[in-house]
Order: structure tokens, then sequence, then C-alpha cells
């Protein structure tokens, strides 16, 4: 009897540690072949920075960064390779952060745990506002539900915005 609440205890163990053990990266793709600019603001008060800490981005807002090859294929959480602090900005009085995205490159903006997802997630969504410019023209995206619903799903816990390049010319 006891062999068997011990199981059924360790079980219920693995499965809480395991029910929400996924996380989703939300990342800006650059299919172009020039860089452009991001500038995207985050809510002071939000689920991923701690109250103590206002004075820096929170490392789940942090930017991070791979060749498009690598997010054309499954990119994993261990691919992302931080931005340096001293090639984006960050002001804690606006939340505004800035940083380039080379030609051919994904920077991943926000890793979530998987309850972003649920019923009404998007709520918690940190990010309010989102602007990508370059030589195609600008994408402006403004209010957390709005934005938060342009993340197209890659694959799975990958989901993105696209900054597209032009069309070639015919010859």
């Amino acid at each position: 009897m006891n062999r068997i609440i011990a199981s059924a205890s360790l079980l219920f163990l693995v499965l809480m540690q395991s029910a929400c053990s996924y996380s989703v990266t939300f990342a800006l793709v650059n299919e172009s072949d020039k860089t452009i600019e991001v500038e995207y603001a985050v809510l002071a008060k939000n689920i991923f920075t701690a109250p103590s800490q206002t004075d820096s981005l929170a490392p789940s807002l942090a930017p991070a960064r791979v060749p498009i090859l690598v997010w054309e294929r499954d990119v994993t959480q261990e691919d992302w390779i931080p931005v340096p602090s001293e090639q984006y900005t960050y002001d804690p009085k606006t939340g505004t952060v800035r940083f380039r995205i080379a030609p051919h490159e994904a920077v991943r903006i926000l890793t979530a745990g998987g309850d972003m997802f649920f019923r009404d997630g998007y709520r918690d969504f940190p990010i309010t506002r989102l602007e990508m410019k370059g030589e195609t023209g600008k994408m402006t995206f403004e209010g957390a539900p709005q934005l938060f619903k342009q993340f197209q799903e890659k694959s799975s816990g990958n989901y993105f915005i696209a900054y597209k390049a032009l069309p070639k010319a015919e010859d």
C-alpha cells in the first residue's frame, strides 16, 4: 500500500513539474537584404519583470538572435545568442527597447510560458507597441491584444512577425 501511495505521489509531482514546462518564443524576422530598425515598448509592470528590477530589461524580454538559416529549422532555446547590451538600448522610464536586425536574421523579443496561450492569455502580453522600419517601409502595431494577434505560428513554440524583402525586378 505504501508503494502505491509513493508511486502515485511521485507521478503527481512529475505531472505538476511538466504541466507548464514548455516555453513560447516571440521573434522578429528580417527577410530583407538590408538592416532594419526595431523599436518596441514594454509595460513597466508585467509578469516577466520583478518589482525590484526597474532599471534593466528582464531576461525573458532581452533580445537574442540567430541567423535565418537556424531560424528556418526548428530553432531551440539553446540556439539563441543574447544581443550584447551595447547593441540595444532600453529606456526604463518609457519601457522602450531599440536595436537593429541584420539582413536574414531573427531576433527573439520575448520568451514566455505556454500559459500565454490560454484563453485571453494575451492580456499578460508585456509588449504594447512594435515598429519595424527598413527599405520596404514601416510596420507599426499598437496595443497588446492587436500586437499579440499579429504573430504567426512557425513551429512548436515559435511565433514570429516577418519583415519582407522587396520583390525582385524582372530582367
